[in-house]
């Protein structure tokens, strides 16, 4: 490599050392030769063939031109501009490049046997067969069946905190994660992997530690979130999509910006770990109140851990709510055969655990309407868990006090979770309606 030297050199071909230097590095290159190409090289389509191809073949002449090498012929040429066009396409085909006698194929930088690349263009035949095959094949790939549907689901187990837990139906998640027999999600983040493997790798790093929400609760190593739809989406989709697993009737999956989400955990020192959920619809707090507001538009507690009292516990939080913002609630109805078995049991007990206060009050009457007021409970609901427990016959209230004791004692005696008011920290969301005329 020549050095650099400051100031104008002397012009190209002139006398000097430094001429003499350029020349003499010259001819230690041994660089490709720099061809021109017109379009006139370019190969007629109507004059080729198939059996044309790049020529690799060199003979002894080749080397020269007009006596002279290769270098020295274009040692004082100017740098060409390369021409691209080194295929035209013609009928459809692309046709060879030709070379002519004085430039050998790839500029000379290959071997006789590597610049061979007759195997790299298709024959007659291979040509026709493609032809054919392409006509045949082009309709059934572009072809839509509408009666045709998508592979059915193969998962049938949920791998999350490290148990494996029956399925009970097909939730639509993509098709390349129900190729399994298996879905594995992350208990913190809720992100859905297709192997244990992954999951793990996944649980070193997860960032999620606990759901992207608002902490109302935390008491006994539990902690409830709520999490808005619209803040946290993401989040709140997985959470649907894992909760048709084990529900038949959940019909939205991704519309999530409308409702809340109430996340129960349990807490250690990792982080976060899903438990179960309920959520409602967002209501505004300028709409009247009613004596049919939905206060649980769906509950969820996965089956490992539904005999330890989760799921009681949510429904006593929802009421909780319910009645910080003076009102009554229901869920949406109709119920599945699982949830009507459990709010039935809630019903009854907390209709219990009311008498049982109106009875230490001394108060002897009270109405529909009071226990409902006091309960969170709507007057539908009341009515119906009199009936179960028998004490609403006639129109009127009749409470056995022996039985209400014995139920409580037998209730109380389980060591099941319970809401603790003293940890509930939350007020409202307040939805502001604007006035688009203003």
């Amino acid at each position: 490599m020549a050095r650099k030297r400051k100031g104008r050199p002397p012009k190209r071909g002139g006398g000097g050392s430094y001429a003499n230097e350029r020349a003499n590095l010259r001819e230690e290159r041994v660089d490709a030769p720099k061809i021109s190409i017109s379009r006139s090289d370019l190969v007629n389509s109507d004059s080729s063939s198939d059996d044309e191809f790049f020529s690799s073949h060199e003979s002894p002449q080749d080397t020269h031109v007009n006596g002279r090498s290769w270098l020295e012929s274009t040692r004082n040429e100017p740098t060409p501009v390369p021409d691209i066009n080194r295929l035209q396409l013609a009928a459809g085909t692309l046709v060879p490049r030709k070379y002519g006698d004085t430039e050998p194929p790839f500029c000379g930088l290959f071997a006789e046997k590597d610049a061979n690349v007759s195997l790299g263009i298709p024959t007659a035949t291979e040509r026709y067969l493609f032809n054919r095959f392409s006509k045949v094949a082009e309709p059934i790939a572009t072809e839509y069946d509408p009666e045709r549907t998508q592979s059915v689901s193969r998962i049938t187990r949920l791998h999350i905190s490290g148990r494996s837990i029956p399925t009970w139906y097909t939730a639509p998640y993509p098709e390349e994660y129900t190729k399994r027999s298996y879905i594995s999600v992350c208990d913190m983040c809720l992100k859905y992997m297709k192997s244990d493997f992954v999951a793990h790798r996944h649980s070193l790093k997860c960032p999620g530690r606990a759901p992207p929400g608002t902490e109302i609760y935390r008491d006994s190593g539990y902690s409830v979130f709520e999490i808005d739809g619209a803040h946290a989406p993401l989040y709140c989709q997985r959470l649907c999509l894992m909760a048709k697993l084990f529900l038949d009737s959940k019909a939205l999956y991704y519309d999530v910006e409308p409702f809340l989400f109430y996340v129960l955990t349990s807490v250690d020192e990792t982080g976060c770990h899903f438990i179960g959920y309920f959520s409602k619809l967002k209501i505004s707090s300028d709409f009247p109140a009613k004596d049919k507001a939905n206060n649980v538009s769906c509950i969820v507690t996965l089956p490992g851990l539904q005999q330890k009292g989760f799921g009681q516990f949510l429904i006593s939080l929802s009421y909780f709510l319910t009645r910080a913002q003076h009102t009554t609630g229901t869920p949406e109805k109709p119920l599945s055969e699982l949830g009507a078995k459990a709010y039935t049991k809630f019903w009854t007990l907390h209709i219990c655990e009311e008498l049982e206060l109106i009875h230490a009050e001394k108060t002897r009457k009270i109405s529909i309407q009071e226990l409902s007021m006091r309960t969170g409970m709507t007057t539908d609901d009341v009515i119906y868990s009199l009936e179960t427990l028998g004490w609403f016959k006639n129109g009127q209230i009749s409470v056995n006090i022996t039985e209400l004791h014995h139920r409580l004692k037998t209730w109380r005696s389980k060591d099941l979770l319970k809401v603790n008011p003293q940890a509930l920290l939350w007020t409202p969301l307040k939805l502001q309606s604007q006035n688009l005329d203003s």
